[in-house]
């Protein structure tokens, strides 16, 4: 008890010394710095606009530039505490030319002289970095196509989609030489790895499409899911295609179809709604059976079913 105690004494001890040593080098620096011209570097975030969507640059514009800003030292001391605000820049004057190769130059001295000017008007800008952007463009082609799956959403056992999967945005802007992208109809997401048990909205990736620009990289993917359970009906096989001096006798003469249905549906899927169906054009004449098929009046949509059995056997009577 006694060994814990003084090693707490000890620890407190080291830790108001470092305090204090830390306190005398601030109050010595802040003395040193004031009425003493010092410099500081600092960041600034930049972004633009005034920019069509048909324009495309050689370089990439740089997202933040620093500049090395010189003043007394108290002053400077307080830019710690000041946020520099976003520095915006329009270029619409930049891109009025006609079709060709053009050039976009920005001096960026102006704009971080300006944001500084409303913190301190003693400050003086000694470097920008970068202090010019310049950068060749041409116009080039964009068709606005729409956003789709590029492969199903998997879900956990015992779960299913409650409705539609939602893509926002559901159009985007591509770029790109004017062949290319004429022969493109849809932008696919990226394939979505995960496997949903519950509702979620995600962000996806657009999947890479060679010589195209997408202008968005990815978008919103709402996936909506619910518990699943089964509901099944007994049906008569019914005949399609069978010739009027044909008479076919089935083994069996009825078949079960056993669908896989979120629990907010399961009271609208009717029995009246479906056909199991022998096709005669589709018969194996030499074992003399037929795989059956589920004919959907249209009203219930995206139900994933099995037949049992999924073939009978048959045998033709000629009239």
């Amino acid at each position: 008890m006694i060994l814990k105690w003084i090693k707490k004494v000890v620890i407190s001890r080291e830790v108001a010394t470092f305090c204090f040593f830390l306190l005398v080098s601030s109050l010595m620096w802040l003395m040193f710095t004031i009425g003493t011209q010092r410099e500081m570097v600092i960041p600034a975030p930049v972004v633009y606009y005034g920019i069509p969507d048909n324009i495309k640059m050689t370089k990439q514009l740089p997202s933040e530039v620093q500049f090395t800003v010189e003043d007394d030292g108290s002053q400077l001391l307080s830019y710690f505490f000041s946020k520099l605000d976003t520095v915006k820049i329009d270029l619409t004057d930049q891109f009025s030319g006609e079709r060709g190769l053009k050039e976009v130059k920005i001096n960026y001295l102006p704009y971080i002289q300006e944001k500084m000017n409303v913190i301190s008007t003693s400050c003086k800008i000694v470097e920008v970095e970068p202090a010019l952007f310049t950068s060749s463009y041409k116009k080039v082609y964009t068709r606005r196509v729409k956003v789709a799956l590029g492969s199903g959403i998997r879900t956990g056992l015992q779960y299913t989609l409650k409705d539609s999967v939602v893509i926002e945005p559901r159009e985007i802007l591509i770029r790109g030489e004017h062949q290319t992208i004429d022969s493109i109809q849809y932008v696919y997401v990226d394939s979505i790895s995960e496997v949903f048990t519950k509702s979620k909205t995600i962000y996806a990736p657009l999947a890479h499409i060679k010589g195209v620009e997408l202008l968005t990289k990815s978008v919103l993917v709402k996936v909506n899911i619910e518990r699943q359970t089964e509901k099944s009906f007994t049906l008569p096989i019914e005949y399609v295609n069978v010739p009027d001096n044909v008479n076919i006798h089935l083994f069996p003469a009825e078949a079960e179809v056993i669908f896989n249905v979120g629990l907010s549906r399961f009271n609208n899927l009717k029995d009246d709604d479906f056909k199991i169906v022998f096709d005669y054009d589709t018969r194996n004449e030499e074992n003399h059976t037929c795989k059956l098929q589920l004919v959907n009046s249209g009203v219930q949509q995206g139900f994933t079913y099995r037949i049992s059995p999924e073939e009978v056997e048959y045998i033709l009577e000629k009239l």
